[in-house]
């Protein structure tokens, strides 16, 4: 296919090695569509859809959920374009789990904008807000969890990855879980207090103050405090699942590659993998919980400081970014149920043969 010839610089659509250009070109590509996408927003766009902006204790700024809509939308191209148009073999459970990310910010530009007020910050927030992020995050998780399996699906018999690792990434898999269930059971609690619900985005309940006799409700302290584990345990998670997907990326260039370095849209695989682990701790999801401790740190309001350096669109595009490698690596190690036979051969396979483009959730590659 000519599309996968100019993604992977190979004439049978495989993913390649020197021969490929060294021009990242799937990266500047990647930047540019969104960087215009964002000025495009924000010369032509309000600012808000409901003003005050801001002031509901979320961030509704267009920006904010325009961003999500896009992430959304190249979550769903990307596994459309490992479903239909690879010529190789894909894992599924790599393209649900692009499937189900570009769920949840399909729902969490839905929050942002049509139902953004969460009653944060004075006790009084939409119904439906509350229910759009429990399923958000619901598959959020669901995307977690075939991350999981495509990374044991995609990793297995490879003799490099380490048994610390294995276990690393499942523990953190479970602490995903668990913070996903109280995550949701605060926004479910929430979405029960019928004296919490208001109708509107903004409303004429006046922000509580460190004066105020009024706490904020528990349903919200939980699931503030759950969505925040939420997002440091998924960044934690993506450490194992980087270092793991880099380790078979490794092994597979050496042992049925000859040594040719996997190259991807112009961007070696490896790289990819540890970019993976490190974008969600420098400008990925961790950039909301670094705002929300620099907002205490100067006694403002989190969605204040927040907008002040753009975190929703800085966040959004590492979110992006990650999700492109992952996309990447999924691509450039396709299923092969001969794999753990030419492993145990040295690299070397008895038959081979071009089956076309099928996609198993087997455990072997």
């Amino acid at each position: 296919m000519i599309f996968n010839r100019f993604c992977c610089c190979s004439s049978n659509g495989s993913a390649s090695s020197s021969k490929c250009s060294r021009i990242p070109y799937g990266i500047i590509l990647l930047t540019l569509s969104y960087l215009i996408f964002v000025l495009f927003v924000a010369f032509l766009a309000p600012e808000c859809l409901d003003e005050p902006c801001n002031s509901e204790g979320l961030d509704n700024t267009t920006l904010g959920w325009a961003t999500d809509f896009w992430i959304a939308a190249g979550m769903f191209w990307m596994g459309l374009h490992l479903w239909c148009c690879t010529p190789q073999s894909v894992y599924f459970s790599a393209i649900w789990s692009l499937w189900c990310m570009g769920a949840a910010y399909v729902l969490g530009g839905i929050g942002h904008s049509i139902y953004s007020n969460s009653g944060f910050d004075d006790n009084a927030g939409q119904q439906e807000f509350y229910i759009t992020w429990a399923v958000s995050f619901t598959f959020m998780t669901m995307s977690v969890g075939t991350t999981y399996r495509f990374i044991r699906q995609v990793s297995y018999g490879c003799k490099t990855v380490g048994r610390c690792w294995r276990n690393f990434l499942t523990a953190s898999l479970m602490l995903v879980i668990l913070s996903w269930i109280a995550t949701t059971g605060g926004y479910v609690w929430c979405s029960t207090e019928e004296d919490l619900h208001v109708d509107g985005v903004i409303d004429t309940v006046p922000p509580l103050d460190e004066d105020s006799e009024e706490e904020l409700y528990q349903c919200l302290q939980l699931a503030a405090i759950a969505e925040f584990t939420w997002y440091a345990v998924f960044s934690l998670f993506l450490i194992p699942a980087g270092a793991i997907l880099r380790t078979t990326v490794l092994e597979t260039q050496l042992m049925e590659k000859g040594g040719e370095r996997l190259t991807v849209y112009g961007f070696r695989a490896a790289w990819a993998a540890l970019w993976i682990a490190i974008i969600p701790w420098t400008f990925g999801i961790m950039l909301i919980i670094y705002a929300g401790i620099a907002a205490i740190a100067a006694g403002k309001e989190g969605t204040e400081v927040y907008g002040q350096i753009y975190g929703a669109v800085i966040y959004h595009y590492g979110m992006l970014l990650g999700y492109f490698f992952f996309h990447n690596l999924a691509y450039s190690l396709p299923r092969d149920d001969e794999r753990k036979e030419r492993i145990a051969n040295g690299g070397t396979s008895k038959s081979s043969s071009n089956k076309g483009p099928t996609h198993g959730d087997d455990d072997s590659c």
